[in-house]
């Protein structure tokens, strides 16, 4: 099963790539969090991605770039959403200062803490923030204001699914910003400018 899900705009990229394995029992008994090799497939609905298999999911973030015209970088805020539930690894999505994933450490993993029935859906939140006022220093919340926010189960013009073999957008990244193909560079073959994913990924 192989998927990438990335959120990107023209003045924002932000990336992640969604790894899946299969429970380590036959049954896939909910209790167990071991893996192996995931063999199921997937669904695509609006871009939310639905495997047809039980499975443990390894959420990375591969990086975030947006900038405030190159003055500072925008804090990006990101959770994801499998089933009915909602989970923030990174911090609070509400919280620039204190969810903030731009902070040029990555990649960024979070892994199911259980096994997920085969059928429910994940789906992928980000959103940026930029300064109410020009003069601030970012240290709190209350010196931000909400600038973008992409949700992958809107089937937003921001959000693109990639599976294995497709080809990376040429989109360049704005004002200095690395590029959609930079961020992905380790999951792209050379040759071919094509997605490149291991069989859980």
């Amino acid at each position: 099963m192989n998927t990438t899900l990335k959120a990107l705009s023209a003045a924002s990229l932000s990336l992640a790539i969604l790894c899946l394995s299969a429970p380590s029992s036959a049954a896939g008994n909910a209790g167990s969090s071991k893996s192996g090799q995931y063999k199921g497939d997937f669904n695509i609905s609006k871009k939310s991605v639905v495997p047809d298999e039980r499975y443990i999911a390894r959420f990375r973030v591969l990086g975030a770039e947006i900038t405030s015209g190159g003055k500072y970088d925008l804090p990006v805020t990101a959770s994801i959403k499998i089933g009915s539930t909602t989970y923030e690894p990174f911090g609070p999505i509400s919280s620039p200062t204190k969810g903030n994933v731009n902070d040029h450490h990555f990649p960024k993993d979070f892994i199911m803490p259980d096994n997920v029935s085969a059928g429910t859906a994940f789906t992928v939140l980000a959103k940026s923030w930029q300064r109410a006022k020009s003069y601030t220093d970012g240290k709190t919340d209350a010196q931000f204001s909400q600038y973008m926010a992409v949700n992958s189960s809107d089937n937003s013009a921001n959000m693109a699914v990639l599976r294995n073999g497709d080809k990376v957008p040429t989109l360049a990244g704005f004002s200095g910003q690395a590029s959609i193909k930079q961020i992905v560079n380790d999951y792209v073959n050379a040759q071919t400018g094509t997605v490149v994913l291991n069989p859980d990924e």
